[in-house]
């Protein structure tokens, strides 16, 4: 489904980008990542056809290869009723290349930084049917965006830096026989339900071994699909109900875990797919 979305974006003609939807007559209202509502004042035409940037995001700027995550949702131009999916946008996670995104789509994101949202208008028609597209393109952080938390008192761990790549400090081995688990950051979105696929980061460290055995960090800072069935059952109990933009660390004691060694685990959300 979300290659059969990107491989409708086409080749735009270069347009000056625009401080705000208002000026196009295209009203976009929702959070990004959220299900979004899309208001005309008239259909769409000629002159709006391309890519207008209506918000200019203050993150992290996109680079060719580097880490990217988009929500995109697809309109009607004629009627800006949603042509994609009607439980929110298809979510796009990993490499900014042309294995993720069709040539069009991924020049239209480069250069661009994360909290940007972006218009594409392209023309549909075909012969003597008319028809247009509207699809609004969030980029969505691939760091955690909430309110960072102090180190409770007693912790067995915690993270060196909140909103940077993960890395475990402050273990104490005397702690890690039982399950224990906090936010690092609190995120404001949507909360994580027992069913959905979080769209993040994650870390796993064996404080025993003193060594990460998994990293998307280390990996090059792509953002993966981590289903929440199929996790670790500490770590999903935490990540259920955490808001989207939050970072969760679990301690994970050896009997529930590889049944080897203590594992201390972080996870970035970032976005949700939900369930169903």
């Amino acid at each position: 489904m979300v290659a059969a979305l990107v491989g409708t974006f086409w080749i735009f003609r270069p347009l000056a980008a625009t401080s705000g939807s208002s000026s196009l007559g295209i009203e976009v209202e929702g959070r990004p990542g959220a299900v979004l509502v899309v208001k005309l004042d008239a259909p769409v035409n000629n002159s709006q056809m391309g890519r207008h940037v209506i918000v200019s995001g203050t993150g992290r700027q996109i680079v060719a290869g580097g880490p990217v995550l988009l929500a995109v949702s697809t309109f009607d131009g004629s009627t800006g009723k949603v042509t994609g999916k009607e439980t929110g946008p298809a979510l796009l996670a990993g490499r900014a290349d042309d294995e993720l995104l069709t040539p069009d789509l991924l020049s239209g994101i480069i250069g661009a930084t994360e909290g940007s949202r972006i218009l594409f208008v392209r023309n549909t028609s075909t012969g003597a049917e008319k028809s247009s597209e509207i699809a609004v393109v969030d980029i969505l952080p691939t760091a955690p965006t909430g309110k960072s938390k102090m180190k409770p008192v007693g912790a067995p761990a915690w993270v060196e830096a909140p909103y940077q790549p993960g890395k475990i400090i402050d273990v104490d081995p005397a702690k890690l026989q039982e399950v224990w688990a906090a936010q690092v950051v609190t995120g404001e979105g949507d909360q994580v339900s027992k069913g959905d696929t979080v769209i993040g980061q994650y870390l796993i460290y064996d404080p025993v071994e003193k060594k990460v055995l998994e990293s998307t960090w280390e990996n090059g800072g792509f953002p993966v699909q981590i289903p929440v069935v199929d996790i670790m059952a500490p770590v999903a109990a935490e990540l259920v109900d955490s808001p989207v933009g939050s970072r969760v660390l679990t301690v994970v004691p050896a009997n529930l875990g590889n049944g080897k060694d203590p594992l201390i685990i972080l996870v970035d959300v970032l976005a949700l797919v939900k369930a169903g």
